[in-house]
């Protein structure tokens, strides 16, 4: 289902609003059935919202956020930027049922969010040849399982992640703290152009304008957890941002993989307590995390042609293909119509495209499916 840009609007003013973070965001939108219907709804009613004070309810009426929301859309529709309403199909699934998710996601470059296979890179930023060294030899290795990466663009590891998976050829992604109009730090401009040209994106919940401020970052790593089915810690500090993004993905139910280091190592130091609690997986290559996770390593010529005929789908087969990928069992052209928001003429015919391209195939019910 495609969702207004009124729609979008809406959401997006809520989330402007001092006092309403995505928790609330999502029970007012929960409550008033859509997010246009916040801003229509009565005084009495908002009132009778648990959680949602008198002062929230006058913001609410004022309005004043959706004009600002307004522009915001309007300024990324004129750069090209997607706008992700957290009930649009695009929208990363992972992170969907997240309670704190953001209502609206940004992105700069056309990745496609809901990739098989999904991890996020994290760790400190005083890197030493230890953690390089891994990385180099881990991405290199991983180049067979396919999968799209996610970091935050920071000094360190972050940086490291994003140009490894750049020279092994991996889609990466750059979550940020701040706007899509800067880029922090600014010595990694010229990284994050690569990230886009490459087939990456950049991702953000941050409207344009916003600073790289120190309490972004937290909020940032816990995008970074939940849009991934694993994240690796490779060397961190006892605190840090690498440890709060671990600490999210446990939360999550998401694995957690650490490189273990030297037991007085401060760089080390938080790999290893997460390991040593349990919280964590010990990591000594690609294969520990394909063993763990289930990951069957593709073949480069199979990985090829995967990516090559994926590239030539039409919208409407981007939209069929999105909504099978995670399921496990074929699906009946019931279940498909009301997953879609197509019409069954419609649906038959992508349906037979795809089937057509090698790509689905059709079980006794009729029921259908991705070829494996």
């Amino acid at each position: 289902m495609k969702f207004s840009n009124e729609a979008k609007a809406a959401a997006l003013a809520l989330s402007l609003m001092d006092g309403i973070g995505p928790v609330r965001a999502r029970k007012l939108i929960a409550h008033c059935g859509s997010p246009e219907a916040v801003f229509k709804e009565s005084k009495q009613s908002l009132e009778r919202i648990p959680g949602i004070g008198s002062f929230l309810v006058q913001e609410i009426r004022r309005s004043r956020k959706l004009v600002e929301a307004e522009k915001q859309l309007s300024e990324a529709d004129n750069k090209g930027w997607a706008v992700h309403y957290f009930e649009d199909k695009a929208y990363p699934r992972r992170m969907r049922h997240c309670e704190d998710a953001p209502v609206v996601l940004f992105q700069k470059g056309h990745t496609p969010l809901n990739a098989k296979r999904c991890i996020s890179i994290v760790g400190t930023r005083n890197m030493t040849d230890y953690g390089r060294d891994f990385l180099h030899q881990f991405l290199e290795e991983a180049q067979s399982l396919n999968l799209l990466i996610f970091s935050g663009l920071a000094y360190g590891v972050d940086a490291c992640a994003h140009r490894k998976a750049l020279d092994n050829g991996i889609v990466n992604c750059a979550v940020l703290a701040h706007g899509l109009d800067r880029i922090y730090p600014a010595l990694h401009r010229k990284l994050a152009t690569e990230i886009v040209e490459a087939g990456g994106s950049w991702l953000s919940e941050f409207p344009t304008g916003t600073n790289p401020d120190r309490e972004n970052f937290p909020k940032r790593n816990r995008i970074i957890a939940a849009m991934s089915d694993a994240v690796i810690v490779v060397e961190a500090a006892r605190k840090g941002g690498a440890l709060i993004t671990a600490e999210f993905a446990n939360q999550y139910n998401r694995d957690v993989f650490a490189l273990p280091g030297r037991i007085h190592d401060p760089h080390s130091e938080g790999c290893n307590l997460l390991i040593k609690s349990h919280r964590a997986y010990l990591l000594e290559g690609a294969r520990d995390l394909s063993y763990i996770m289930r990951w069957e390593a593709i073949s480069p010529m199979a990985q090829k042609k995967q990516l090559e005929l994926f590239e030539n789908l039409s919208p409407d087969e981007r939209l069929l293909i999105d909504a099978l990928v995670p399921e496990k069992e074929s699906k009946s052209l019931d279940w498909l119509l009301g997953k879609c928001g197509i019409t069954g003429a419609q649906c038959l015919r992508i349906l037979m495209s795809l089937e057509l391209k090698g790509l689905l195939e059709t079980v006794p019910g009729p029921r259908y499916r991705l070829k494996s």
